[in-house]
């Protein structure tokens, strides 16, 4: 198989300036990421965002949407070829309430379904729910006991399925403290 370009891998980003993680460029792999943020959590960008995978993350926008796709507000081909699947996001009950496009006024957001129709890289198994972090107010973006996302990342070869996110087992401590806000 084909190596990918870049493996973004557990990362922790919130109150990020315009996204937490920005995909430019083909073949990479986004995985067990959590990102909250007030903007898009996570961006695909312009036409060279092909052939992507994205999977086992956690996405919360504290705005309207989850994710978003940049497509320099029609100026360029839409991303293609890009597989988004056993991820988490909130707000949005499914895929077509997640996503929106940027429209040339870089401060409005078009949701996807008003004029790309159905967004079709979503694999169908995502969650859509609050993620329930252990202490977002002290950045401890864990996940709760009760949390939907956890147990819902893609099966591994044995049939398990991890949690969503940066952290994925109940070892990892987060200390708010050690960690600089921007």
């Amino acid at each position: 198989s084909k190596p990918r370009q870049s493996v973004i891998e557990r990362n922790v980003c919130w109150e990020n300036k315009s996204a937490g993680i920005l995909v430019s460029g083909p073949e990479n792999v986004v995985r067990h990421n959590t990102c909250v943020e007030p903007k898009s959590p996570l961006t695909l960008f312009r036409s060279d965002a092909k052939g992507n995978v994205v999977e086992n993350n956690v996405l919360v926008g504290t705005k309207r949407f989850s994710m978003m796709v940049d497509n320099c507000g029609g100026q360029q081909p839409l991303p293609s070829g890009n597989l988004m699947d056993y991820n988490g996001y909130w707000p949005g009950k499914t895929i077509r309430e997640a996503v929106a496009w940027t429209s040339p006024n870089p401060d409005v957001v078009i949701p996807a379904a008003e004029k790309y129709g159905e967004p079709s890289w979503d694999g169908g198994h995502s969650t859509f729910a609050d993620p329930k972090f252990v202490d977002a107010a002290n950045l401890d973006f864990r996940l709760a006991e009760d949390s939907p996302f956890r147990k819902a990342g893609k099966p591994d070869e044995n049939g398990t399925r991890p949690d969503l996110g940066a952290f994925v087992g109940p070892e990892e401590v987060v200390v708010p403290g050690d960690v600089a806000r921007p």
